[in-house]
């Protein structure tokens, strides 16, 4: 939330009662009220700094019972507090850090230490036990203390015998009656008989039957918690969850709220609490905050070791729903604000750092937009500028061209690579697939802005005498103009003098592929592309030390794309019905999940389904098939098929989702669109509306639809604004892996246990950038410590 507009909300109110000498002052009513309500909003979108907005509470504390002359001073107060608020400032707020608020670099390294200790150190832990903790990423201390639990067992409230209901899980205190081993063979049992005065119940295993009856004491009591149901006229629980009653110590695993844990294997519930508490009792003498008290004090965050205790359900006194809020987003917004903190760090690294430098002139630039065959967009102009800038200064670039499909990207990035290649550089654009590639390398050829400079196209289909020919060229130099797929990584391609790297479809390479890339030669310039749009706030927060440039502007002349969802027992009529745009001369995209059957997943296929369409629907036109299996130079032979009209139906996988342009195909038919993710759906709509011709898109859905589903379906008949998708899709599935690292094996954010909080993600950002320009690093050694620490897994990426 913008602070501005959160003060605006209050000053609105505040003006009109002090406007014209305070002549309104008489009709305003529930002062207190609205300064509360306001404040609760306030408080919530964290966009302003906590103390300012106790102190207009405190204004307003009894406002209404006051007589004029205390009204008006009051007023008088809170606008001159709005008025010494310069929200310019507000990025984050400025905190005022003193010695004793920072956290003690020492004690971090000693916590650090004793979070990086082996699990194998915790009783209970074996070989066998110790590999399948490894397995699911819990290989020290403080892996097993951030694996939060996904969600609570209610064990508060005990429950009378007597009021028990099927179908509810219970709480009870009972002893036991008798113990039975009954049944024979398969179909032994142990069974147990309880009481607690109110009445009696029947307990059942099925499993583990010697090791229950080696356990469980006739006459004993315990504490018991399971799921309760009927079997005739008796209660029953199977496999309950049992502790002995004890009256010198409270119960481990009742009287609070259990905690459950996410993917915990082999290992159990109960065994995986116990080493998660067995861990917090290890670190917990050790444990000194990250975060500096202020920003915790702001926020109303627990401690650190509050924080856990409380998560982990160490501490009942703790482990409350209220508390448990508060620790899950003390815990979300550390993962961010650290994040945000090592983002801010390299970027004012970059910006003093030495870079690529290309002295390119305006007249350079203007005249090389005046041999292109068409006027640019005002957003490509602007993008252009940006680009401008940022290649003729002595800083690296590395800037992020979002733009939605069709918007005119390549263009932009062929003009900052002309300029390059007038200053003798090599530019290097590498694409996902080799389809897009050979694409890109056509429109290359074909724009008349590179002045003789031929382009190359380096893909892992050449063969070797051929690769081994271009990797010679372009180490010499003589190939200026490099595009190509993953080849491009490859360790016998070295350049001799590379400029500018383009990366296109940037979130399809896994980021050390990226790395690879960026990592021959002296650094260069990057531009990184990318048609899956990205909401503005999220690209800020997850692209923090990269500039943004965003084309949010469509070419004079493309259509929007008509979408409407078919039921999938209309699916041969539609089909039927699309026979007269072929006749019209246009082509159809038909896209399936699957390439081939499934015993597994009930799905139609893109094999079966061809051979169906060929034969009983289109048997006069051709219809051709294209997957992933395809070698590259079928792949590419049956695009120049669709390309040139030889085919007129072109079945697929979701392999022609990015970048190939076809434009007289102008239906689009997904079957299935319910399996499918909301960018991915609006991807593959933006293969069609490219040529004249008015487009559809036709979601054939099958079958049950999830809430998620319905939701995305709507919303794809709703509009064709990629950033409006954008948001939409992270607020139906949180960010996802919006930039490409869970590829590299280095998962961004260890937040899947705690959720997603956009807001928490943008406060964090502004506060740890806010941080790093208001406060001397020198200051702050406490926290760039722990931010070492956290950051090993993010460094090379960061290069990205």
């Amino acid at each position: 939330m913008d602070p501005s507009a959160s003060l605006d909300r209050l000053k609105g109110p505040l003006q009109f009662a002090a406007k014209d000498d305070f002549a309104h002052l008489h009709v305003v009513k529930d002062m207190e009220r609205f300064v509360r309500a306001w404040a609760d909003a306030a408080l919530k979108e964290r966009a302003l700094p906590v103390p300012f907005i106790e102190k207009i509470i405190r204004l307003f504390t009894g406002f209404d019972q006051f007589p004029p002359k205390r009204k008006k001073l009051i007023l008088q107060d809170a606008l001159r507090e709005i008025a010494s608020l310069d929200t310019h400032e507000i990025e984050g707020l400025v905190w005022a850090l003193r010695p004793g608020e920072l956290p003690n670099e020492a004690k971090i390294r000693d916590m650090i230490k004793v979070l990086n200790v082996s699990v194998a150190r915790l009783k209970g832990v074996g070989p066998s036990r110790l590999k399948s903790l490894e397995k699911m990423g819990c290989a020290t201390l403080g892996d097993l203390l951030n694996r939060f639990p996904y969600r609570y067992e209610d064990r508060r409230r005990k429950i009378a015998i007597r009021d028990l209901a099927p179908g509810k899980s219970a709480y009870i205190v009972a002893k036991i009656i008798r113990l039975t081993p009954k049944g024979f063979g398969k179909h032994a049992y142990l069974e147990a008989q309880v009481g607690d005065g109110t009445g009696t119940l029947t307990l059942k295993w099925f499993k583990g039957i010697s090791y229950f009856k080696k356990q469980l004491k006739p006459g004993e009591t315990y504490h018991i918690c399971g799921d309760v149901r009927r079997f005739g006229l008796l209660l029953e629980m199977h496999h309950p969850d049992m502790e002995k009653a004890s009256g010198s110590r409270p119960p481990e695993r009742f009287g609070t709220l259990l905690p459950i844990y996410p993917e915990v294997g082999d290992i159990g519930q109960k065994p995986f609490l116990k080493l998660a508490r067995e861990a917090m009792k290890r670190a917990t003498p050790y444990l000194e905050d990250p975060l500096p008290a202020p920003i915790r004090e702001a926020y109303h965050f627990p401690s650190l070791r509050d924080g856990l205790a409380t998560l982990h359900a160490t501490d009942p006194s703790l482990c409350l729903p209220a508390n448990l809020e508060m620790a899950r987003q003390r815990f979300l917004y550390e993962t961010y604000f650290f994040f945000e903190l090592f983002l801010a760090r390299k970027k004012q690294h970059r910006t003093t750092a030495q870079g690529v430098t290309c002295p390119a002139s305006r007249e350079e630039l203007r005249a090389i937009l005046n041999r292109l065959p068409f006027t640019l967009t005002k957003a490509q102009a602007r993008a252009v500028g940006e680009i401008f800038r940022d290649i003729t200064s002595e800083r690296p670039m590395n800037r992020l061209l979002q733009g939605d499909v069709g918007s005119g990207k390549t263009v932009v990035s062929a003009i900052a690579a002309a300029l390059f290649l007038n200053h003798g550089f090599q530019v290097a654009l590498m694409a996902p697939t080799e389809i897009l590639a050979r694409q890109h390398f056509h429109t290359f050829q074909d724009l008349p802005i590179f002045e003789g400079t031929v382009p190359v196209l380096l893909t892992g289909s050449l063969r070797p005498s051929e690769k081994s020919a271009l990797h010679e060229s372009i180490q010499s130099g003589k190939a200026r103009l490099v595009i190509g797929t993953h080849a491009l990584f490859q360790k016998e391609v070295t350049f001799a003098n590379l400029g500018l790297v383009i990366i296109d479809e940037q979130h399809r390479f896994g980021v050390r592929q990226r790395l690879e890339l960026v990592s021959k030669g002296p650094p260069p310039d990057v531009l990184m592309m990318t048609a899956t749009p990205i909401p503005r706030t999220l690209a800020m927060t997850l692209y923090g030390d990269m500039d943004l440039s965003i084309i949010d502007e469509l070419p004079p002349g493309r259509k929007p794309v008509r979408t409407k969802c078919v039921p999938g027992r209309l699916r041969e009529t539609l089909y039927r019905n699309l026979r007269k745009e072929i006749k019209q001369g246009r082509q159809i995209y038909v896209i399936y999940p699957l390439i081939e059957e499934s015993e597994k997943l009930d799905l139609k296929d893109a094999t079966s389904n061809a051979r169906w369409l060929q034969e009983r629907i289109f048997p006069e036109y051709t219809v051709g098939l294209m997957h992933g299996r395809l070698a590259p130079e079928e792949k590419e032979a049956l695009m120049a098929r669709f390309t040139s009209g030889e085919i007129q139906v072109l079945v697929s996988t979701t392999v022609v989702e990015v970048g190939v342009d076809v434009p007289n195909a102008s239906i689009m038919v997904i079957e299935h669109a319910e399996r499918f993710g909301l960018s991915q759906l609006h991807q593959l709509r933006g293969r069609v509306g490219r040529g004249r011709a008015l487009s559809s898109c036709y979601l054939v859905v099958h079958g049950g639809q999830t809430d998620d589903a319905r939701k995305r379906l709507a919303i794809m008949e709703e509009t064709t604004d990629g950033f409006r998708i954008a948001e939409e899709d992270l607020a139906i599935r949180g960010p996802g892996d919006l930039i490409g690292v869970r590829q590299s094996g280095s998962p961004l954010f260890q937040t899947r246990f705690l959720g997603w909080d956009s807001h928490l993600l943008k406060q964090a950002r502004d506060d740890a950038f806010s941080l790093l320009r208001h406060t001397p690093e020198s200051a702050i050694a406490g926290v760039l410590t722990y931010l070492e620490e956290k950051a090993k897994t993010w460094e090379e990426l960061a290069k990205v």
